[in-house]
This record gives structure tokens, C-alpha cells and sequence, in this order.
């Protein structure tokens, strides 16, 4: 009789480090009406062909983490998210116009699960984004007129 359990010799084992998503949260942000001069990037623009947004980012250099003693493994945090997209304009001579831009910044100041870890442990504050259009944009003169509404989840990972 046969061992069932005797590894295969064709199957290789592998270890995985993945990390960790210690705390998540979902927002949503709506930016009604907003404005995007094409003056400068576009001469006589005449329909959107085309909005493409991107995943949002978070500026490193905004964030700031800080423990609540009175909230055991709780913590502020407070950055900027920048949600980044490219509209392709058509012009009045059918030429096809890629302009970039970014919608305004989100500031964000949330309470989120911060447990005590080793102090060679790094913890990593991350956004997720699905950005899309809520009404058909519109061009009034030189300006891009859209109204967006984004999904946001926040992530604290390890």
C-alpha cells in the first residue's frame, strides 16, 4: 500500500510574503460642476471624445499619523488624495487633443486601526479609486465641464 500523503516530485513549494490589510474603509466623494480651463492645452475644442481616470494617489509627503491615548491601537490620520485623468478633446478641425488635469485634492482626516507593532515593522497607508462620470460633460467656451463622483477605499497594510 501506497503513502497518500508523499509529495509530489513535480509539484514545487513556495512561500508567499503578501501583506496584511490591518484596516479598510469606503468613501465616496462627488464633484459636482467642476471646471477645466482647455485654453492653454486646446485651440477651439468641440466634444469630449474621450475621459480616462486613474487610480488616485496619495501625496507622501501629507500624511500624518498620529496614536490616540485615550483610544487604545486607534490613530489619526490625515492626507491628501489626487485622483489624476487624461480627456481627449476633440478640436473644430477634427484634430484629437489629449489634455491631463486632476480633480481637486480630497483631504481626508480619519480614526483608523492602528495596532502597536516592532519597530522594524512598516506599516503602508494606501488608496484605491473608481472614478466615473455621473453626467455627460460639456464644453462651455474653453472650459471642460464634468460632474465626477469617485469610490474611495482606504487600506492600512503590513
Amino acid at each position: 500500500m501506497t503513502d497518500i500523503f508523499q509529495p509530489d516530485p513535480y509539484q514545487e513549494r513556495v512561500c508567499i510574503l503578501v501583506e496584511k490589510v490591518f484596516y479598510s474603509c469606503q468613501q465616496r466623494e462627488c464633484f459636482p460642476n467642476f471646471s477645466l480651463d482647455l485654453k492653454e492645452k486646446c485651440d477651439d475644442p468641440v466634444a469630449l471624445q474621450n475621459l480616462t481616470f486613474h487610480n488616485g494617489v496619495i501625496d507622501p509627503e501629507s500624511i500624518i499619523i498620529t496614536p490616540l491615548a485615550s483610544r487604545p491601537c486607534r490613530a489619526r490620520a490625515q492626507f491628501t488624495v489626487r485622483i489624476y485623468f487624461t480627456a481627449t478633446v476633440r478640436t473644430k478641425h477634427g484634430k484629437l487633443v489629449p489634455v491631463e488635469g486632476h480633480l481637486p485634492d480630497i483631504e481626508k482626516d480619519i480614526v483608523i486601526y492602528y495596532p502597536p507593532s516592532r519597530p522594524e515593522f512598516d506599516f503602508n497607508l494606501r488608496v484605491e479609486t473608481k472614478t466615473d462620470l455621473l453626467v455627460p460633460a460639456v464644453i462651455t467656451g474653453d472650459d471642460l465641464v464634468i460632474t465626477v463622483g469617485s469610490f474611495v477605499v482606504i487600506k492600512l497594510t503590513g
